[in-house]
């Protein structure tokens, strides 16, 4: 119901579903002040915490039980089988599932890689990092 168009007061339209959306995802892709949004898109600070609270709600209501939750070791499996790992350093920082795997309390995911069966979760890295269970060095001396 909030993503609608309604009449203020005086019976005026009011913002569109596009400028509430768009408002939304903007401050969660850029992260700024709910204020920068007053002279580009003439939304009130108070309007684009209201926007941002309700597009948030609304992506929990609608996709909460499949995608916001922890990853099954299905999930994780179809992942690593799709598409391998992702060794970005500001993916460690701030990744409850490394940190699970860390503490081996992550899920059980079974590979062979190089030769090697592994049984958890994994990030494919090059030398500089250190030699941990969960990191797999594909390239021992790089070139260069």
């Amino acid at each position: 119901m909030y993503f609608r168009i309604r009449e203020d007061a005086v019976g005026k339209p009011g913002l569109t579903p596009l400028q509430k959306c768009t408002v939304a995802i903007r401050q969660l892709a850029y992260g700024g002040a709910a204020d920068m949004f007053d002279e580009y898109l003439h939304i009130c600070k108070s309007t684009v915490v209201e926007c941002l609270q309700n597009f948030c709600a609304g992506v929990r209501a609608i996709f909460g039980e499949r995608y916001l939750r922890r990853p099954s070791p299905e999930d994780c499996q179809r992942l690593i089988d799709m598409h391998g790992s992702n060794n970005d350093i500001n993916v460690f920082q701030s990744s409850p599932m490394f940190n699970d795997q860390c503490n081996d309390v992550g899920p059980a995911i079974e590979f062979v890689a190089k030769g090697n069966r592994h049984n958890m979760g994994y990030y494919l890295v090059d030398g500089i990092f250190p030699n941990w269970p969960i990191f797999v060095k594909t390239i021992k001396h790089p070139l260069g």
